[in-house]
């Protein structure tokens, strides 16, 4: 198996059990602190905001925000340095005081765009497809002498053949092909991503958090230029 191959299954197994905290959700309800508002509206000094729950997506908590400039001054408008402190119940006990990060879109969109060309040039390690009689003969050799240390039945129902190994390692493939390209639509087509918003122009988009599964309210944090603003919302999730 060379280095890509394994890199690549690694990078399966990674993904597949990177939000195993959140699988169990079947629904996560957001709403702000006032319960007669769809939405969160802030007048700032130099900004207003508009920023509405919008469900999740790939199991991260989702957000439509709106800005609109109302300085005089450009502003850097940076998903990236946003951030939130949980709030949990009074019967949590929590060790620390954490802030969960905001995905940062175009740091995220970099990355899998890399992982879109390096999954598409990956070779299945199982297929006998590019390999000399040398190599299959070798490999045949290896799986025959592990079977017979650990005692493997081959004979086993649960036992897999490479054949059937080959096709569920291309059907991981194309899962996980699907998965980066709705991700790279997302980011592409529907995120925020870091910007310079001249006076009187409005920008909107999506911005995504990590959920914190304990809290019972998050504060946002939003840096945008020369201030720093808190936005508040509550938290329920109903688990499956």
């Amino acid at each position: 198996m060379n280095t890509n191959s394994l890199a690549l299954i690694l990078f399966f197994l990674l993904t597949g059990c990177a939000h195993q905290g959140v699988y169990n959700i079947k629904q996560l309800n957001v709403k702000p602190i006032n319960k007669e508002l769809r939405r969160t509206i802030l007048q700032s000094d130099s900004y207003e905001l508009q920023m509405t729950p919008d469900g999740m997506f790939q199991r991260q908590m989702v957000f439509d925000v709106q800005f609109k400039n109302t300085s005089a001054d450009s502003l850097i408008i940076d998903p990236s340095q946003f951030t939130y402190c949980p709030v949990y119940p009074k019967n949590y006990v929590s060790t620390d005081q954490i802030h969960v990060q905001c995905v940062n879109p175009d740091a995220a969109l970099e990355q899998m765009r890399e992982n879109k060309t390096d999954l598409i040039a990956a070779k299945n390690p199982y297929s006998l497809k590019d390999k000399s009689i040398g190599d299959i003969l070798t490999d045949g050799l290896i799986e025959g002498s592990i079977n017979l240390i650990f005692g493997i039945d081959t004979d086993d129902e649960n036992y897999e053949t490479r054949e059937e190994k080959e096709l569920a390692w291309n059907k991981e493939k194309e899962s996980e092909l699907k998965s980066i390209a709705a991700n790279i639509d997302f980011l592409e087509n529907k995120a925020l991503l870091k910007t310079i918003l001249p006076p009187n122009k409005t920008i909107g988009g999506k911005i995504l958090f990590p959920i914190e599964t304990k809290a019972s309210q998050i504060q946002i944090i939003l840096p945008v230029g020369n201030q720093s603003d808190t936005v508040c919302f509550k938290q329920t999730i109903d688990w499956y």
